[in-house]
This record gives structure tokens, C-alpha cells and sequence, in this order.
């Protein structure tokens, strides 16, 4: 069933059409009312979607009724962001900016394997010195309570760069199906700084991509 059948309106719908219906079923399926619970909040949520032009939109094109961006639209984004950022550092005519992202997106996934390895260490590090450490009494242990907090801030740090690292690859692949037409140029080289704001960008992204 589809948000619009839950809500009992047509897909063309308008939002005065979505709010008489809200209240309409409202009244139908309120708990307090003797209605169905979760026929309410399959009403309710239905509403909440299709009343946000963004999510109604988003609903329609991919069918997702979170209001977070689903990876390959945050991928889309970032492929986006990193389009702006390096025509504001190269010319339009004489570059290959698609190699020039190519190189950025490569960077950025190597960047982040490299931390992902980092952290992993890290990880293993702390856990072993958490086996080892014990009180000679029965107090409680505190310092393995302050390795048991920074392995869970370190174990979110990883699960970070792992999702970096897929919509990277979501990345990769989108830019396989474009080419770019430019009169001459260099090779572009490695750019750390592209990669770095990539790295912060894809960062942002992946807390409203979960």
C-alpha cells in the first residue's frame, strides 16, 4: 500500500487535500477514539511525508520515506559539492575536471582505508591492555572504564570511515557513466586538500545517511 492509499488520496493530491484527509483519518483511527493504533501511526507518518514538498518529492523519484538522504543521494551530493570545489580551482576548457574528481574520490577512499587501518590498530591496542589490566582488590576498576569508553568512541570512528569508504564507492561508480570534453591539460595530481574536504563533506553526510 502506498502513502497515498493509507491516506486515501490521489498521488496528484494537493495540501489542502493532505490535511483534510490527515484529520479526516485522524478522527477514523485515533487510539483515544477507540481506533486502530498502528493504523494511526501508518497515518500519521504517511502525512508527515507527503506534507514535506522535499520528502513527497524524494518519496515519488526512490520511494524512501526517511527524511535522511539515502546513500546514493548523499553520494549525489557530495559528487556535487566536489564539482563546485574544483571549478572554483581549475579552468573549465583546459582540464579534465572529471579526472581531477576521479583523483580526489581516489584520494579520499585511500585516505580513509589509512585511518580505517589506524583505528583498527588502536582498537586492538586498547582491548588487549583491557584484558590486562585488573585491580589487586574489589574495588571498582576505573581505568578499565575509561579504555571501555574510548574503544566504543573509537569503534564509532571506525563505523564512520566505513561508511565513507561505501559511498565513495557509490561515487566511483556514478562518474563511470560520464565523460568530459576539455582542449588540453595535465594529469591532475594529488590533491590533498580536495581529499581532506572530501573526507569532511563525506563526514557530515554519513550522520544523515545512517
Amino acid at each position: 500500500m502506498t502513502l497515498y492509499e493509507t491516506l486515501g488520496v490521489a498521488k496528484d493530491a494537493t495540501a489542502d487535500e493532505l490535511k483534510a484527509a490527515y484529520r479526516r483519518e485522524s478522527m477514523k483511527h485515533h487510539p483515544d477514539r477507540g481506533g486502530d493504533e498502528a493504523a494511526f501511526k501508518a497515518m500519521k507518518e504517511a502525512y508527515e511525508v507527503l506534507s514535506d514538498v522535499a520528502r513527497r518529492q524524494r518519496y515519488d523519484e526512490t520511494g524512501a520515506t526517511s527524511d535522511k538522504p539515502t546513500p546514493e543521494e548523499a553520494a549525489l551530493d557530495a559528487i556535487g559539492e566536489l564539482l563546485l570545489d574544483v571549478l572554483e580551482q581549475k579552468d573549465a576548457d583546459s582540464t579534465d575536471l572529471l579526472a581531477v574528481m576521479r583523483k580526489a574520490i581516489d584520494n579520499g577512499y585511500s585516505d580513509a582505508q589509512s585511518k580505517k587501518a589506524q583505528l583498527g590498530k588502536k582498537i586492538k591496542n586498547r582491548k588487549s591492555a583491557l584484558k590486562r589490566l585488573r585491580r589487586k582488590d574489589d574495588r571498582p576498576n576505573l581505568l578499565s572504564a575509561v579504555l571501555e569508553r574510548d574503544i566504543a568512541k573509537l569503534d564509532g570512528q571506525l563505523q564512520e570511515q566505513d561508511a565513507i569508504a561505501d559511498l565513495i564507492g557509490i561515487m566511483q561508480k556514478s562518474l563511470d557513466g560520464y565523460a568530459y570534453d576539455y582542449e588540453r591539460g595535465t594529469p591532475p595530481g594529488r590533491n590533498d586538500a580536495q581529499a581532506s574536504q572530501l573526507q569532511a563533506l563525506l563526514a557530515s553526510m554519513t550522520m544523515f545517511s545512517k
